[in-house]
């Protein structure tokens, strides 16, 4: 008997720990990402495992004083199946809303994937640029649309966020 409560024991502590494991495995998603100087890595970005049919909000503060350069990135899981939006949150004014699959509907394209240049290489993520005249927060709203299929898909999505002291501050 105790033979069996160790074993259920034990297989219970390993699927915690898969499950735990499985769930913080995009915690880095886009901190590894490339920064381009001089604009620095900022802590407010930030990844998730998603799924699929969900939808995703939170907000990011940006300061006056700074620029910022926001991306974003997902696993290939979702096939670009994926809405993302940046909202004025004090004005409620969408800035930008674009969908992860590409304008002319091709699978497999998107237009927040990495370009592919003449030579062969990958170039960089496309990004989004932000001058605050003053200290502003958008809210970040990432729709993952649902399967064709109606089967439910996990994996990860980040928004980058860089920054950089503005050309227009003073010593």
């Amino acid at each position: 008997m105790k033979n069996i409560l160790f074993r259920l024991l034990f297989i219970g502590i390993l699927a915690g720990f898969a499950t735990a494991s499985m769930a913080q495995n995009c915690s880095g998603y886009v901190r590894y990402y490339k920064i381009a100087y001089p604009y620095k890595y900022n802590g407010q970005s930030k990844s998730a495992s998603c799924s699929t049919g969900k939808t995703y909000k939170f907000l990011v503060p940006l300061y006056e004083g700074k620029d910022y350069r926001l991306s974003f990135h997902a696993s290939s899981v979702f096939d670009n199946k994926i809405i993302f939006k940046i909202i004025d949150e004090s004005t409620g004014r969408t800035i930008i809303d674009l969908p992860g699959e590409s304008i002319d509907g091709q699978p497999g394209k998107s237009v927040l994937i990495r370009p592919s240049l003449e030579d062969g290489s990958r170039g960089e993520y496309p990004y989004f640029e932000f001058h605050p005249e003053t200290s502003i927060k958008l809210q970040i709203v990432i729709e993952v649309l649902a399967a064709p299929d109606g089967e439910e898909r996990r994996g990860c999505i980040g928004v980058l966020i860089q920054d950089k002291l503005n050309d227009q501050g003073s010593f």
